[in-house]
């Protein structure tokens, strides 16, 4: 087996040498497993659990280390990084569920990282790093995933990339886009609508790399996603399976 290269210490180190927990994905295994987004994240990862209410509501707390008290503006103890970009919003919430493809690796450290990462990575710190663009070589990838949650609810997930040189050894533009049509699978009884949460999801990502010279390399890039739960995915099990009540929609649109 090769060696597993990561990040963690702001520094290239194999896994086995570095002296912290944690938990690399690749984006093979993704594709394998068919994560696509926080809730396979925390179901592959030792120590970690995923409160998500619904799409655009998602808190991690791992080796059992959260905040408490929704609303309360809490800090969240897992920090969320995409490359260098911090996302995570206050402990209720995060706001923005990145679509995992076309990514190098994933990276869940446990534990205190506040040294590496902030006051927010009490617990831990999640470190999502993308594909870098290839001045050298022309690449374009499609994944989709077709498939059926519960007895009758369709559910539909397309991804794809495109990298493109545009100077060699020198400049190269890699766009990724997505879109995910989830029907959903819970009965709200409250509001009358069967499946009702379900999820319109689209966005995508964009990023140009320039290296004039060995030393140096600028990237810029530009992300956009919307989501759209209807409805949240908390149920109340004395009403029955996959059974919920409340007065109105309580999914919140995000872009």
């Amino acid at each position: 087996m090769g060696e597993v290269i990561v990040t963690a210490t702001r520094r290239a180190e194999r896994l086995q040498d570095v002296p912290l927990s944690i938990t690399t994905l690749s984006q093979d295994e993704l594709t394998e497993k068919g994560i696509v987004g926080y809730e396979g994240l925390a179901t592959e990862t030792p120590g970690v659990i995923l409160n998500r209410a619904s799409a655009n509501f998602n808190n991690f707390t791992a080796r059992g280390i959260a905040t408490n008290g929704y609303n309360a503006n809490l800090q969240s103890t897992v920090a969320i990084y995409i490359d260098e970009l911090p996302i995570s919003s206050n402990g209720n919430s995060t706001i923005l569920d990145p679509s995992l493809y076309d990514v190098e690796r994933i990276e869940f450290l446990r534990g205190p990282q506040g040294t590496l990462f902030g006051s927010g990575s009490l617990a831990g710190a999640l470190r999502i790093l993308t594909h870098a663009p290839d001045p050298n070589a022309f690449e374009a990838s499609f994944l989709g995933d077709i498939g059926v949650t519960g007895s009758d609810s369709l559910r539909q997930r397309y991804n794809g990339m495109v990298n493109i040189p545009l100077v060699e050894d020198q400049l190269a533009l890699r766009v990724v886009g997505f879109s995910r049509d989830e029907e959903g699978y819970l009965n709200n009884i409250g509001t009358g609508v069967e499946n009702s949460n379900s999820l319109e999801s689209w966005g995508g990502r964009a990023t140009l790399l320039w290296e004039p010279t060995d030393r140096l390399s600028i990237q810029l890039r530009y992300s956009h996603e919307e989501s759209d739960p209807q409805d949240s995915s908390l149920v109340n099990p004395t009403l029955g399976e996959d059974t919920r009540r409340s007065d109105g929609r309580t999914g919140s649109r995000v872009s």
